[in-house]
């Protein structure tokens, strides 16, 4: 009986029911028994009285006995008191009382539990109760104990809840019948479908075992208590198992080392009191040669469907391939980190080394041009002007490519007006072009006056370099600069286009321009000179304020340049416009001049005594020290790579003395990384000024740092 999962679901079914038949006839008992005794003071002490008492005290009994008897001793039990009571109910008050739904309930209650035929039984029994004492009511044989109405003894009454009692009980006989062949034909489909549902387990089971030994990783699991419960064959010849019964219920401690055990132990544990969710790592490990290799490692906690945890899940892969790949690449990354420190090392010492010659050539080329010249000797050296100049933005275009390509190239972001920028475009290049026979303009459209927010240093080197390409390649025509400037909310769209009536540039070499020291052919290098860097700058700097550049061309037609760029309007502060031809005077300020060249000496003290400035000179650092020991000065102008004593080390003791401490220095140097820059200032210098540097930057610098 118990192996039959049929039958022992119907004989759970059927206990549950006679339990809360039981608890339910318990209630209505009590409840009867209440009414009963209320009923004394009218109806006085009746013989059914004694009868509820008595049924009322072997429910109690067996409501307490109820998990120790079977369901077919309380359902007769039951069944036969509810018979009884219905027949005392009849005898005692007719049909004033509720002796007929007491048949009733007999009669259910058995035909849920006891089955129909006992169903029947009790529902023909109360048929024929019912019909005796119609007879004797009719008949006037019988008298009750209670009066009775003139229509509760008449025949029609009688026939009435006879015929009712007769509807009732047959049709809760049929609904029950079919109810329990419906609840039988439900347990036979379940069990068929737990035995399908049984093989399909198995069938997943057996594809599952077969998936997970295919698997190229090693997987096994343990139970909370750490123990092996399974594995797939990658893991089992990884520790020389022939089968899985061999791990089964095994620990770590029976596989490997006390040290390796000891840590997988932490680990699993960590799992397990969820102080992880997850745990991904390398090991490293040798084989049986002693090569070293590596693999991959992931533990997870194990859920059944329903989140109960059951522990913990491993799984695990070589990776030595990819392992060695990483550090075959790292070490190629760090033999290029090494090349690229190299090679801005390179190029810093070549920026000092180019820069402090210029800084000579544009000093003295300037220095000559405030004397007495010639017509003829004011050209050649203002050609010579525009030469040295030329050099200069070569070696800018240089270094500002190395800071783009590691990535420490800083915007401002400063208020500016496109008008200024304009103006200055307009007359760096108007005599240009004018000597070159082509013709040059500028041209606005928009709300031009707009003050915005950016790096105009960027931007005019953008404008220098697109009009000094055009110029270049234009031998006869024009060379034309548009702005146009829409605002847009908070913002400006800035859309800038040059153009020229140049040789043009063929349709399949357009995309060569942006590119670093190329150009759209090897011709145009031997006829008219450059680089190729200048694009590959313009391009860096366009993105990397967020704008785009395109260039439209055909060979002998001209190019057509279009910037398009976006920048926050100012609305918070002024701009104040910097007047570089506005006098300076420094009359009487003691200036300290710290250089070791001779021509860089002479060309600083003649541009700063021009405008009234005492110029002391020191060609280091110690000499500038003992300087300031024996004189008061307002300013110091210090160069960093000097002999002796360098700028770096002159500066620290400086602002290490307290009269020192707010004596404003000035770094005066060849050097112009963005990290040197940076450096200088967290050293103690006031400011930079790169050489080399026109006339009215030195000045402004001055001027600035002395109005502080």
């Amino acid at each position: 009986m118990a192996n039959n999962p049929e039958a022992l679901s119907l004989t759970t079914v059927r206990n549950t029911l006679s339990n809360v038949l039981l608890l339910s006839a318990t209630a209505m008992i009590t409840f009867v028994v209440a009414s009963s005794l209320l009923r004394i003071p009218v109806t006085g002490v009746l013989p059914i009285m004694y009868f509820h008492v008595g049924c009322f005290i072997v429910f109690i009994f067996l409501f307490g006995f109820r998990r120790s008897l079977s369901f077919a001793p309380k359902t007769w039990a039951i069944c036969v008191l509810f018979f009884a009571a219905g027949v005392f109910g009849l005898h005692a008050f007719g049909l004033l009382g509720n002796g007929i739904y007491l048949l009733i309930a007999a009669s259910f209650y058995s035909s849920f539990i006891l089955g129909s035929r006992v169903a029947i039984g009790f529902g023909v029994a109360g048929g024929g109760v019912i019909l005796s004492y119609m007879y004797l009511a009719t008949q006037n044989i019988y008298g009750f104990n209670v009066e009775q109405t003139t229509y509760s003894l008449s025949f029609s009454a009688w026939l009435t809840a006879f015929v009712v009692y007769t509807y009732i009980v047959g049709l809760g006989l049929f609904v029950v019948l079919y109810f329990f062949r419906y609840l039988q034909s439900l347990l036979l489909t379940q069990h068929d479908t737990i035995h399908s549902q049984s093989s399909q387990i198995a069938q997943s089971e057996a594809i599952l075992q077969t998936v997970v030994n295919h698997l190229p990783y090693g997987i096994f699991w343990k139970d909370k208590a750490l123990r092996y419960l399974g594995a797939n064959n990658i893991f089992l010849a990884e520790y020389g198992l022939k089968h899985e019964g061999e791990l089964i219920g095994k620990t770590d401690y029976d596989l490997t080392t006390t040290e390796l055990a000891d840590k997988f132990t932490a680990m699993d544990r960590s799992i397990i009191n969820a102080q992880v969710p997850q745990i991904r790592y390398e090991e490293q490990h040798a084989d049986g040669t002693g090569a070293t290799l590596y693999s991959q490692v992931n533990k997870l906690p194990l859920y059944t469907k329903d989140k109960q945890l059951l522990g913990v899940l491993t799984a695990f892969h070589d990776v030595t391939e990819r392992k060695l790949l990483a550090l075959s690449a790292q070490h190629a990354q760090q033999q290029a980190e090494l090349a690229n420190q190299a090679k801005s090392m390179f190029l810093a010492n070549m920026s000092h080394e180019l820069r402090t010659p210029v800084n000579g050539l544009l000093g003295l080329i300037d220095l000559t041009l405030q004397t007495t010249l010639s017509p003829q000797q004011c050209e050649y050296l203002t050609r010579a002007e525009f030469l040295a100049k030329l050099l200069r933005q070569l070696v800018d275009d240089v270094l500002d490519l190395s800071k783009i390509e590691a990535g420490k190239l800083a915007l401002e972001s400063i208020p500016f007006c496109f008008v200024t920028i304009m103006q200055q475009v307009n007359d760096m290049f108007e005599h240009q072009a004018e000597s070159r026979g082509i013709g040059f303009s500028c041209q606005f459209s928009g709300a031009i006056q707009l003050d915005l927010v950016g790096d105009p240093t960027r931007i005019l080197q953008i404008l220098m370099n697109l009009c000094s390409n055009a110029i270049k390649f234009t031998l006869q025509g024009n060379v034309s600069v548009s702005l146009h400037i829409e605002p847009q909310d908070s913002d400006a769209k800035v859309v800038i286009q040059v153009r020229d009536t140049g040789v043009g540039i063929a349709p399949e070499r357009v995309d060569q321009l942006f590119e670093k020291f190329t150009q759209a052919d090897d011709t145009v290098t031997r006829q008219f000179g450059g680089t190729g860097l200048g694009l590959s700058i313009v391009k860096q700097l366009v993105e990397s304020m967020g704008g785009t550049i395109n260039v439209h061309s055909e060979l002998g037609q001209g190019a057509e340049f279009t910037v398009s760029l976006v920048f926050p309007i100012n609305v918070e502060q002024p701009i104040v416009e910097e007047q570089n031809n506005q006098y300076i005077d420094l009359s009487m300020q003691r200036i300290l001049l710290v250089e070791d060249n001779l021509i860089n000496q002479q060309i600083a003290a003649s541009m700063l005594q021009d405008h009234g400035a005492v110029i002391h000179i020191a060609d280091n650092g110690q000499d500038a020290l003992e300087a300031l020991h024996h004189g008061d000065f307002d300013l110091v102008l210090m160069d960093i790579q000097m002999p002796v004593m360098d700028g770096c080390s002159a500066i620290k003791i400086i602002r290490s003395e307290t009269k020192w401490r707010n004596l404003p220095v000035v770094a005066l140097t060849a050097n112009v990384m963005a990290d040197d820059i940076e450096r200088y200032k967290t050293m103690g210098f006031n400011a930079h000024l790169a050489k080399p540097f026109a006339r009215h930057q030195l000045l402004q610098m001055v001027q600035n740092c002395l109005n502080k």
